[in-house]
């Protein structure tokens, strides 16, 4: 029976920081514990329904607690002291010519970002602590012991919108699809919501795919985790900064997960890239995290300007709590969970008939059922009944295979965000490439579009809602763009830069809301 965790004095964690929005550290997590099908807070004691990559403490099984992370005897991440257990669902190709899938390989890990975001809107104080004059504090909580949490909806198959500010949607946009291509055009953090064909991946992408995952950092100060391991917790308004809503003021640690898949190994093979449950749009991807560290060490850090600010590199180097447990990569990859016995022969490697579980492969549009996921994965914001708690009625939903939906904090620097509603501009894309605007009219649902025109695409930027006419579908471009591939929006989300060697050491992220 599920039992609500809770924690006596949610302020004896909070801390002060008197840095910029852009404060982080990165920690590598290059070696991967396993590869299994296991989930101890979806799915405890049992097999998971799919499989993970999974990193960080090796006291990791089907029935972990966060104090058996504790109590590991390694850790796959860069610092001995961070026990946590991170895990994604892992990446699939289905060979269409021999109807085999296997796992796709990682590069480089998973790296994970400790991201600082202030909210002005928090109302707590912690004793005795001093502010910097003439700034802005940023009160900070640490994870909490035995703190837990699921990012996203596994059953996700769209782009849904109840709102731009509603939980859901934030979640959505916190999900990112980034082409790797170090001798080409860089792409935005989170322009892309969903994983794009394996076409474009094999001309566009020759280092492969970053797939990227926000955690939701608002907190409601007591539990540590709740019956669909997100009600504890909710988004701010800007997805990853911006103000967190009422109830959940008690601001944590924006978590932020990238880990690049090999998918270029698959290049001018007959098939298609398809997560561990059975999602090939890339809207159902999630991450779990169950808090692991030590936490005077954890606090320390956070108390710690040079470790939370590191003169915007984010190098666990520069940080002088952190570093004295830094360990090399060779330490990080040996580390291992052992197999439970039930998963012993369980292949989650491939080649295979099928994904491990059986899972079954579901497209969408509509929300995954059947098999898709088991446990007490509800979707993001819902109160176990299909209903959004936002708001208690159908939300209204948009789909497009092949649409960019820019993340909140890229929407953000559009200069036509302030009219109050959400409005559509129709735009008529001819075959070279040039754009025409009709006036701005009420967004008529998908279903509506004309027959004449070969698809329908929409896209979100900041209060409007643009539906593209595609009369070549070889030629797609948003608003005002002209490429000859799909394009995401200009915003101003951050670039990332990369060295072709330290896939996730070398590049630049602007943290600014």
């Amino acid at each position: 029976m599920f039992s609500t965790l809770t924690v006596a004095s949610a302020a004896a964690w909070s801390v002060f920081l008197a840095t910029g929005a852009d404060a982080f550290w990165r920690m590598p997590c290059v070696g991967r514990t396993g590869l299994a099908r296991i989930d101890p807070i979806v799915q405890p004691g049992e097999a998971a329904n799919h499989a993970h990559a999974i990193h960080g403490g090796n006291n990791f099984g089907m029935s972990t607690t966060g104090q058996d992370l504790v109590n590991s005897d390694c850790t796959s991440c860069a610092v001995k002291g961070d026990k946590s257990a991170y895990w994604v669902p892992a990446l699939y190709f289905e060979n269409y010519d021999n109807g085999q899938i296997e796992v796709v390989n990682q590069i480089g890990g998973t790296l994970i970002y400790y991201l600082f975001y202030s909210d002005p809107n928090t109302d707590e104080t912690v004793p005795g602590t001093e502010t910097v004059p003439g700034t802005q504090p940023q009160k900070i909580n640490p994870f909490p012991a035995g703190f837990r949490v699921v990012a996203g909806d596994t059953n996700q198959r769209n782009f849904t919108l109840a709102s731009e500010s509603s939980q859901q949607a934030l979640a959505l946009k916190g999900l990112g699809f980034n082409c790797m291509n170090y001798h080409g055009e860089t792409e935005d953090s989170m322009a892309y919501h969903h994983l794009r064909d394996k076409a474009f991946l094999d001309a566009k992408c020759p280092d492969g795919v970053r797939f990227e995952l926000t955690f939701p950092s608002c907190w409601n100060g007591k539990d540590l985790d709740s019956k669909n391991h997100q009600d504890h917790v909710a988004y701010p308004s800007g997805s990853r900064s911006g103000v967190c809503p009422e109830g959940f003021r008690h601001r944590l640690i924006s978590l932020f997960f990238e880990t690049i898949w090999e998918t270029q190994a698959f290049k001018n093979k007959n098939g298609r890239f398809v997560i561990s449950n059975g999602d090939p749009t890339g809207y159902g991807y999630h991450g779990d995290f169950m808090n692991g560290w030590d936490q005077q060490l954890l606090s320390d850090a956070v108390k710690d300007q040079k470790c939370s600010d590191v003169a915007g590199s984010g190098d666990l180097k520069d940080c002088p709590v952190l570093f004295p447990q830094f360990q090399e990569e060779p330490t990080q990859r040996q580390c291992k969970f052992d197999m439970p016995p039930a998963l012993v022969n369980d292949d989650c490697e491939g080649p295979r008939n099928g994904l491990p579980g059986d899972v079954p492969i579901q497209e969408g549009p509509e929300y995954a059922s059947k098999g898709a996921q088991k446990g007490g994965d509800k979707p993001y914001g819902s109160d176990g009944n299909g209903k959004s708690k936002d708001q208690k009625q159908d939300r209204p939903q948009t789909t497009g295979p092949d649409v960019a939906h820019p993340s909140s904090e890229a929407a953000a620097s559009s200069s036509s965000r302030n009219l109050g509603a959400i409005l559509a501009e129709k735009y008529v894309v001819s075959e070279d490439g040039s754009s025409s605007s009709s006036v701005m009219t009420p967004p008529p649902s998908p279903a509506s579009a004309a027959p004449a025109y070969a698809s329908t695409q929409w896209v979100t930027e900041g209060d409007k809602v643009y539906e593209i006419y595609v009369v070549n579908t070889e030629v797609t471009v948003t608003a005002g763009v002209t490429a000859t591939e799909t394009v995401a929006p200009t915003g101003g989300a951050a670039k990332h830069r990369r060295g072709r060697r330290h896939q996730h050491h070398g590049h630049a992220h602007d943290h600014r809301s």
